[in-house]
């Protein structure tokens, strides 16, 4: 039986969190990380040495298991640091390189930030703990913490569907940003998302 909204525990990540940080960013984002590890326990396997939890979010259940995570980077560093040493051992020379460029582009983002900016990424939920709002009950959690006066996300193109719940937490598009190489990426741009957090829009 799936728990129940009532039993779940949201709160800031901790070092004891590192495996099932990384096992609900696997399964959520297995589309994007297909070109790089062969299986959801494989790429969950290297995310586990990449992930950094204090800049995580998590919901967690009354067994103690990950079912959510939302991380959360700044200036001084990402949710998700590609680190060379992890992923050569993990996936070997060859492979080890070519991710490494893929992450690199696509973990670093924003290359720089604003002032007291932080940049919300890796929004995953569990396949077993979809549908009871833990997406927007984590963010909701990490804006009413008030780290930073500028919280920012992106959306890429075909993704519109998520927007709505970035928008129920206060998020509003500020920009479009054409995406380098989208050619091949398979979309053009990025929906830039902003939020100021008050009173009224840190709730859930």
């Amino acid at each position: 039986m799936s728990a129940q909204p009532a039993d779940i525990l949201i709160r800031p990540g901790q070092e004891g969190d590192r495996a099932g940080i990384a096992q609900a960013v696997a399964e959520a984002f297995y589309e994007y990380f297909r070109a790089i590890g062969k299986s959801r326990q494989e790429i969950a396997g290297l995310l586990a040495h990449l992930v950094q939890p204090e800049r995580f979010t998590v919901a967690v259940g009354p067994d103690g298991q990950v079912l959510g995570a939302v991380g959360c980077g700044d200036e001084r560093g990402y949710s998700v640091e590609p680190l060379k040493e992890p992923v050569m051992r993990s996936l070997g020379p060859v492979r080890g390189f070519f991710a490494l460029q893929v992450m690199r582009d696509e973990f670093r983002r924003p290359r720089t930030f604003e002032p007291g900016e932080g940049h919300v990424d890796w929004v995953a939920v569990r396949e077993n703990a979809r549908g009871q709002r833990l997406a927007g009950r984590m963010l909701a959690h990490l804006l009413a913490r008030r780290q930073y006066p500028l919280y920012t996300l992106d959306v890429v193109a075909g993704n519109e569907h998520v927007m709505p719940i970035y928008e129920s937490v206060g998020f509003r598009e500020v920009r479009r940003e054409k995406e380098k190489g989208g050619w091949y990426k398979g979309f053009r741009f990025r929906h830039i998302m902003a939020c100021r957090p008050s009173e009224d829009t840190a709730h859930g």
